[in-house]
Formats: C-alpha cells, structure tokens, sequence
C-alpha cells in the first residue's frame, strides 16, 4: 500500500520543533505517510501562492500544526486557504498537550484541533483515501467514545469475512462459466460429427463468444472489487495491533510477486481462449455455406 504524500503547514517563527517531531514520527516503519513539502520560513521569489499551489499539487493532504500563534501567523492562513481551494484533505493537529492551541483564520467553523497522538495521527491519516474521496475513518477515537477500538475489532472482522465471501463468489462465477463454456464447445462437437443443421454450428459459436465475453468481464470485476477489498483491510489494520493481511502480502512480495502476476493473468487468459476458439469455430461453420452458394 503506498503511503500518503502529506504537506505540513505551521508557523515557522513558533512551532518548528514540533514539525520536526512530526517529521520524526513520519519515518516510523508503521507510517501511512511521507513528509513531501512543508512550510518555508522565507518566501519563495515571485508570487509564493502560486508557489506553495504547485508544490501542494505533488501531496495527497495537508496537516496544521497549531500552536500558541497559529491564529496570527498569515502564511499558515494563505496556506490552508489553498489546500481549501484545491480540494486537498486536512485536519488541524495541536502541536501542544500543555499549551493553549489556535485554529487558522482560514480554518472552518467545523474545523477542530485534534490531539497529537501518534495512533491518532495514523488512525486520521488512515481515513483519507485521496483528493475528493470518501474518508475511511469518520470519527477519531476522542469524538467517538470509549468503544471506538472494540466497535473497530467488530467492523474488521465483518469486513474480512465480506472480503473471503467475494473471493468464494469469483470462485463459484469461475466455476459456473468454465461448465457453461465447456458444454457449448462439447454441443458444438457433437452437432458438427452428425452434421445437423449448418445454423447451429454457426449460431453456437457466436452465443458462445458472448458468453466467454461476459465471463471475462466477471473475472475482471470480482478481481478488482477483491484488491479494492484489500487495500481497505490494509488501511484498517494502520489501527490494530497486529497487520496480518499487510505483512502477509509483503512476505508474499505483493503485486510484483511472478505467482501471483501468473495467477492473476492465468484467470483473464482462460476467456480470452474461448473467444478466439469460437471466433474459429464459426468461420469454420460459416465459410464452407458462403462457399457453398456462392459455387
């Protein structure tokens, strides 16, 4: 799963150690983030909106340290702005257990400040899923409740059995269409050795190619509904104490691993074979009536 690409907006004159900090925490192993861009203490030459706009457009999200003097500093203000206006995802983040935190002049009126923790961080960073989409964690634990965690053991443990019910399903579909194209093939071998009636040897082959066609295109679906299954199974362990699907899927070698491109390939091939075998089958039926009347 790639990591979120995240820029820090804070007051440069006030809050700069705990930037670092947070640049600290963001190379821990089990980070969804990377630290891409954050505020400079000196203007960029030129127009500096325009500026920070073009290295915003290289992240994912934007995280407000807020400090003491957060409400003052105009930069984090003109920053936060931007991040509005290009529709990135933020959240606002005290810099400061013990201290007084303000919001931007610029923050919304929905905007809070969320306390420095780092589960907290990974839980707030685990519900972005990019520019403009559906957050995958809508409360965090301090506006939730006290059974945030065990409300989230529950949702993932009926998640993952959603996931193992679509991979059964694919498996049933394959199952049923491989039947269904098997017996076309063997219906169309039995009519053309008692030679009964050119149509069908033309007709079955042309339904046949259709079905092969739609089966293609289930495979196709129930595999990227899966990986999309996954990839949520792999944010929402971010939150848990152990990241079994996450590590599994590492120690496999994931989506570069020569098995699982064999298997992954091997599945998409199986329909495309039928395809072409009808394709040949009714220019084998076809062309000796064509040739017929046209003698």
């Amino acid at each position: 799963m790639a990591k979120k690409r995240v820029f820090i907006s804070f007051d440069c004159d006030h809050d700069s150690e705990a930037r670092d900090l947070l640049v600290g925490q963001a190379k821990s192993p089990d980070s969804p983030f990377d630290i891409a861009d954050a505020s400079v203490k000196e203007a960029p030459a030129g127009d500096w909106r325009e500026t920070v706009r073009r290295r915003m457009d290289r992240v994912d999200a934007v995280i407000v340290l807020c400090g003491e003097y957060t409400d003052k500093a105009e930069g984090v203000a003109a920053e936060l702005r931007i991040a509005q206006e290009e529709g990135k995802e933020y959240f606002l983040l005290g810099a400061y257990p013990d201290k007084h935190c303000t919001r931007p002049t610029t923050a919304k009126e929905e905007d809070k400040i969320y306390k420095w923790g780092w589960g907290n961080v990974k839980m707030l960073m685990a519900g972005w899923g990019g520019k403009g989409a559906t957050r995958l964690i809508n409360h965090a634990q301090e506006t939730y409740g006290g059974s945030f965690h065990a409300d989230l053991l529950a949702q993932y443990i009926h998640y993952v059995e959603s996931a193992e019910m679509v991979s059964e399903r694919r498996v049933v579909a394959n199952n049923y269409m491989l039947a269904a194209n098997s017996s076309l093939v063997t219906l169309y071998g039995i009519l053309a050795a008692t030679r009964f009636g050119t149509v069908w040897l033309a007709l079955l082959p042309f339904a046949g190619f259709f079905v092969a066609l739609t089966w293609h295109k289930v495979i196709r679906f129930y595999r990227n509904l899966n990986k999309a299954k996954f990839e949520v199974i792999h944010e929402l362990e971010v939150m848990t104490p152990a990241a079994p699907y996450r590590y599994e899927w590492e120690k496999a070698g994931g989506s570069k691993s020569k098995g699982y491109r064999l298997l992954s390939c091997s599945g998409d091939w199986i329909p495309l074979v039928f395809m072409l075998l009808y394709l040949v089958l009714f220019a084998v039926g076809v062309i000796p009536v064509i040739l017929r009347y046209a003698t």
